[in-house]
Order: structure tokens, then C-alpha cells, then sequence
């Protein structure tokens, strides 16, 4: 910042990349989770950077199968922990796999993300994620604001509980835009909704849960900036 005069502006937040990047997001988020486990640890799934991390995933996904009871030894149950794998720079859903055991994390050797595959709020069965927009308006001092309004981006098919035998199923796992206006004839406005629209859906079915829902994005994104703000100040 010493390089520009006081009266010039520039366009873009140096350091973005952390967040753009999913690796350098994760890598930055979990060190704010080691620091404060009680914020983090709910402001986003559990994630490991593979192959990086693949010890301390093992160990986690063997918990996690330690805790599912009554689960057979078949590997397609549904109640077999998943995780979703996307590459460190991908966009539109490309390259994305579900995956159910420590040995296909084993043979992944691209710098990828695992999150775990959490169950999903549904609405006409269909699961549906949130996109927000947040303008960084200035680092010193830190001012953010987050729109309004948004994108609601929804699955084309019917959610089914992830197992061996539909993990490729994307248009019932996979939100992206991009994938699902592949389904078929299915209009674009049938699965992309505004925020503000499911919001109030959300509110009218489960009052509880969408009163306090829009108060919670806010803080996950106020922890996501947190969290990567002392590496795109460094």
C-alpha cells in the first residue's frame, strides 16, 4: 500500500486470493479453528486439504465410522461418513467426486478440499445451497457489508442420502448452476431462486429455524473474513 499515493484507489483487496482459492481458504480457516473452536467449528464442515492432510483425515473419518452404529460391513450404507472432494481451483462443479473411505482419499494426488457431506435442509425434497455477495470495502479499518439479496441455487432431482450407488448422481448432490441447467429441458428458474424468496419459505415452514438463520450467515461470514484477514494483510 506504500507504493500508492493517498488519493488513489485500487479495485481489488490485495490478498484475495486466499479466499478465491479453496485450499488457501481452508489452510487459513482451520488455523482460526485450532484458536477458537467454538466459532469455527460451526461456521463451516469439517475439511482437510488433500493430499496434504490425508493422516489427520484418516483419523477423522475413523471416528466418524466409530460413531455410526448398527452399520454393516457393506460399503454402500448410507450411514458411511462422505466427503465431498473439489479442486483447489475449480469452478462450475468441475471435478467434484463424493467419496466413503480413506482409500480413494489415498489415490488423490491433485491439491483438492475433502469437507465433509453434511444432511441437507430440503425444500420439494430437493437440497439447495445459498450464494450471498460481500463487498470488503476497506482492510484499515476492516469494513464489510453483506447484499440483501442473493442467489438460491437448487439440485434438479430429488435429494437421495449419498451411498455407492447414487454418488454420481449429481443433480440431486451437486447445487451448481452450471451442472444442473445440463438436466434435461428444466427452466432456469425452476432451480435458481432469489434469497430472499426461500428465505421466506424457510420462515413460514420452520419459523425457529429461519429466524435466527439470516443472523447466523452473517456471522459465518464475518468468521470467513477474520479468518483469512492476517494472511491478505501479510
Amino acid at each position: 500500500a506504500s507504493n500508492y499515493a493517498p488519493w488513489q484507489r485500487i479495485n481489488k483487496i490485495p490478498g484475495m486470493d486466499f479466499i478465491c482459492y479453496k485450499s488457501t481458504l481452508f489452510v487459513e480457516l482451520n488455523k482460526m479453528k485450532k484458536l477458537f473452536p467454538d466459532i469455527y467449528s460451526k461456521a463451516y464442515p469439517t475439511a482437510f486439504n488433500l493430499p496434504n492432510d490425508f493422516s489427520e483425515f484418516q483419523c477423522e473419518h475413523k471416528r466418524l465410522v466409530g460413531l455410526v452404529t448398527n452399520v454393516s460391513s457393506d460399503s454402500s450404507n448410507s450411514s458411511t461418513p462422505t466427503w465431498v472432494v473439489k479442486p483447489r481451483n475449480g469452478c462450475c462443479g468441475h471435478g467434484i467426486s463424493l467419496i466413503q473411505s480413506t482409500y480413494e482419499a489415498s489415490d488423490i494426488m491433485e491439491q483438492s478440499v475433502c469437507q465433509l457431506y453434511i444432511s441437507p435442509y430440503l425444500i420439494n425434497q430437493r437440497k439447495f445451497d445459498f450464494r450471498l455477495y460481500i463487498l470488503v470495502a476497506s482492510l484499515d479499518p476492516l469494513t464489510f457489508f453483506i447484499y440483501n439479496e442473493g442467489i438460491a441455487r437448487f439440485c434438479t432431482d430429488p435429494y437421495e442420502p449419498p451411498s455407492r450407488s447414487n454418488r454420481d448422481k449429481k443433480f440431486c448432490h451437486l447445487t451448481n448452476t452450471a451442472i444442473n441447467k445440463e438436466n434435461g429441458s428444466i427452466n432456469p428458474v425452476d432451480f435458481t431462486k432469489k434469497f430472499t424468496e426461500i428465505m421466506t419459505t424457510i420462515l413460514q415452514r420452520s419459523p425457529q429455524k429461519g429466524k435466527m438463520l439470516y443472523a447466523k450467515i452473517c456471522d459465518v461470514s464475518r468468521a470467513a473474513i477474520l479468518g483469512v484477514l492476517p494472511m491478505m494483510l501479510g
